[in-house]
C-alpha cells in the first residue's frame, strides 16, 4: 500500500505580514502533481490545515479546491483537525463529504476514529487512525476515573481505549509534539517548547506507522514515527531545510519505506549577510530575504535602497544590534551576582564595558588613555572641591 503524508498547511498564513496565498497555491498545485504521479492508494494530512480557527474566506476556498481535486483524482483522503485548526469548523460536513472519498476527523469523542482499505495487492487491509489535536484536560473529560498526570498518559489512554482486539497493519494520523523531534523557527516556542510536554514515542509502538504533524521540519522520530514537516518555509531560520512530500509504502509484513519528493517553492527564502555597498552589485533577486548587514553605522534608507535588488526583502537586521543584544542578554543572564561585580569596578572598567555593549568593539588604547585622563582630571577636581568645602566649614 503506498500513500502520501502531509501536514502543516497552514493555509492563509503571512509571511513576516506578507500575504503568501499564490506562494501556498503555488506549492499545492505541486503536491497535485506529485500524487497525480504517485498515485497512492491514500493521502494522509495530519494537522494545521490553516493557520487560524477562523480562516481568511480566500484560504477555504484554495483548500476546498484542493479537497475537490483529489476527490477527482479518486484519492482517499484522511484529514485531522491541528492546534491551529477549529476542530468544529474543520468536521462540519465530514460525514456528507465521507462519500467523495474525503474522511475528515469529527469532533473528539474520547476514541480514535477508525477506517479500514483493502490493500489493493491482495495483503490484506490496513486500519487508519485519526486522533485530532487534543489536550489532557479534554482526555479526562472522558475518562474521569483514569489517572491521567500528563499528555503521554492522555494519548495513550485514548489508544488504549481505541484499538481493536487484533491489529492488523496500522497507521496512526495524529498532530502533536513527539519526545525526540526537533522543532523549527516557525513553531510558536510557546506551543512547542514552553507550553507542551512532549508525547512519549512509546505510545505508537501499536501502529505500523505514525504520520504526525506539528513540527515543520522533516524528521524521522523513529524508523516508524515521521514529520513529513511543512511544505513551505514559515521562518528565515528554515531557510536550510528542504520541503518535499513524504511518500510512505507499506509492504505485506507492516514494514513501512519512506522516501521524499522535493518542493520547488514560488519563492525561496534566504538569509544574506555581507556589506551594504558589497550587496548593492548583487544580482537581482525575487526570493523572500532577510538581509544581514555587517555595516557598524547605521545605512540611511537601507531597505528601501536594497529593495532594488532584492525585490522581497521582508526583514532588514545589523549584525551589531545582534551582537550587542547578546551581551546585554548575557550580562542579565549572570543575576544578582552582577551588583557585587559592579560595586567592584573602577568608572573607567564601567565606562569600557558600556562602550563594548554600544559599538560592539572594545576601545582602542588611544580612546582608553584619553578616557583614564579625563577621568583623572575630574577625580582630581572633585578632591579638591571636598577639601576646599572641607576647609570652608572648619573657618
Amino acid at each position: 500500500m503506498k500513500f502520501i503524508h502531509l501536514s502543516d498547511l497552514h493555509i492563509g498564513k503571512r509571511f513576516n505580514e506578507r500575504n503568501i496565498i499564490a506562494d501556498q497555491e503555488y506549492i499545492l498545485e505541486q503536491i497535485l502533481s506529485v500524487i497525480q504521479t504517485e498515485a497512492p492508494d491514500a493521502v494522509l494530512i495530519a494537522g494545521d490545515i490553516y493557520d487560524r480557527a477562523v480562516p481568511p474566506a480566500e484560504a477555504v476556498t484554495l483548500f476546498d479546491s484542493f479537497l475537490t481535486r483529489l476527490a477527482g483524482m479518486g484519492m482517499q483522503t484522511f484529514i485531522i483537525s491541528g492546534n491551529h485548526d477549529s476542530a468544529e469548523r474543520t468536521a462540519f460536513a465530514c460525514g456528507l463529504i465521507e462519500r467523495s472519498g474525503v474522511h475528515i476527523s469529527r469532533l473528539f469523542d474520547g476514541h480514535l476514529q477508525r477506517f479500514t482499505l483493502p490493500d489493493p495487492d491482495g495483503s490484506g487491509n490496513v486500519d487508519i487512525f485519526l486522533l485530532p489535536y487534543v489536550r489532557p484536560s479534554e482526555v479526562r473529560s472522558f475518562y474521569p476515573d483514569e489517572e491521567i498526570p500528563d499528555v503521554t498518559a492522555a494519548i495513550d489512554t485514548v489508544i488504549q481505549n481505541s484499538l481493536p482486539d487484533e491489529m492488523s497493519r496500522s497507521i496512526l494520523v495524529a498532530h502533536l509534539y513527539a519526545e525526540n523531534s526537533a522543532p523549527s523557527g516557525s513553531e510558536s516556542a510557546a506551543e512547542i517548547i514552553g507550553g507542551e510536554e512532549p508525547v512519549s514515542a512509546g505510545v505508537f509502538k501499536p501502529f505500523s506507522y505514525t504520520a504526525l504533524g506539528h513540527i515543520h521540519s522533516p524528521q524521522n522520530v523513529n524508523e516508524n514515527i515521521r514529520y513529513c514537516g511543512a511544505p513551505l518555509k514559515y521562518d528565515f531560520s528554515e531557510d536550510w531545510q528542504e520541503k518535499s512530500v513524504t511518500v510512505g509504502e507499506m509492504d505485506g509484513d507492516g514494514k513501512v519505506n519512506v522516501r521524499t519528493v522535493p518542493l520547488k517553492p514560488l519563492h525561496e527564502v534566504k538569509r544574506v549577510t555581507g556589506l551594504f555597498a558589497d550587496l548593492m552589485q548583487s544580482a537581482p533577486s525575487e526570493d523572500f530575504t532577510e538581509i544581514i548587514l555587517d555595516d557598524k553605522e547605521k545605512i540611511d534608507d537601507a531597505a528601501a535602497r536594497l529593495r532594488t535588488r532584492f525585490a522581497n526583502c521582508l526583514s532588514l537586521r545589523y549584525k551589531a544590534d545582534e551582537e550587542r543584544r547578546k551581551r546585554l542578554e548575557a550580562g542579565t543572564a549572570s543575576g544578582g551576582s552582577d551588583a557585587a561585580k559592579a560595586a567592584k569596578l573602577t568608572p573607567a572598567d564601567l565606562f569600557s564595558e558600556l562602550y563594548a555593549c554600544v559599538f560592539n568593539e572594545d576601545m582602542s588604547k588611544e580612546e582608553s588613555d584619553l578616557l583614564n585622563s579625563i577621568i583623572k582630571e575630574l577625580t582630581e577636581q572633585e578632591e579638591n572641591g571636598e577639601k576646599k568645602e572641607t576647609e570652608g566649614e572648619q573657618e
